[in-house]
């Protein structure tokens, strides 16, 4: 059985301070392919589609929150090619004109995971309540929250299969089987929340190095965009994946 002192959650009724929702992960430093491997064609051996993959961990929270009647306080969409601390901008004012903040909103951001990945208008950062968030409760068999859990499972296992001896992989795997002993039943919606997206924040931040090291454009320690190509330099947005498409 795991450590209990792998992950600290608070426990419903616990006197414990108002936890900061922390942001996910920036999809800045997540590869969209597989590492070794620049190939954007997903038929390439071996490839994972992470992008995707972290995409559907949110977009599950999402549908979470929402079945369990918690409204969204703000919708952004991303804007092709846009830079992110504009999106970022984009989100506060959101924030403020909804009558809230950032501190007291939880972002979900991602982009969908059928589109066209980073730096595309194929999503948006949606925005929560964290009030809202700590008085809901996830009740029994909760199919969202089961999605959400297996999401993450899946994510984790794609970056285990790129670096199967990174620890960070091997202690959220642990940390995730706490979760998915229960299926998240009894925890409140914004500690799940917080739970999945910190998860998965080491192994995204090991597996974005590996991509930099094996990147087309020289092995560099720190992470970087796919490709090398940042947003703002992209002068033309690229035909829209059709909206069945799977990756």
């Amino acid at each position: 059985m795991p450590s209990p002192n792998l992950f600290n959650l608070v426990q419903p009724g616990a006197n414990a301070p108002t936890p900061t929702p922390a942001p996910a992960p920036a999809p800045t430093a997540l590869p969209s392919q597989a590492v070794p491997g620049t190939q954007d064609d997903s038929s390439f051996k071996g490839s994972v589609r992470l992008h995707a993959g972290y995409s559907r961990i949110n977009e599950n929270l999402s549908q979470l929150f929402q079945s369990l009647g918690v409204p969204q306080t703000l919708n952004v969409p991303f804007i092709h090619g846009e830079a992110t601390e504009n999106h970022v901008q984009s989100i506060a004012a959101a924030a403020h004109s909804s009558g809230g903040s950032m501190v007291k909103t939880f972002l979900v951001p991602h982009h969908r995971a059928n589109g066209r990945g980073w730096a595309s208008g194929d999503g948006s950062t949606h925005g929560y309540s964290v009030d809202a968030l700590q008085k809901t409760v996830i009740p029994k068999d909760s199919k969202d929250a089961v999605a959400a859990i297996s999401a993450t499972r899946a994510y984790l296992r794609d970056i285990a299969s790129l670096l199967p001896d990174d620890p960070s992989v091997k202690q959220a795997q642990e940390q995730l089987k706490i979760i998915a002993h229960s299926d998240g039943q009894g925890m409140h919606a914004f500690d799940f929340g917080t739970a999945l997206q910190q998860i998965v924040i080491q192994p995204t931040a090991a597996v974005a190095r590996a991509h930099s090291m094996a990147h087309p454009d020289g092995p560099s320690p720190a992470p970087r965009l796919p490709h090398g190509t940042p947003a703002g330099n992209q002068e033309q947005e690229p035909p829209a994946a059709p909206q069945n498409e799977e990756n």
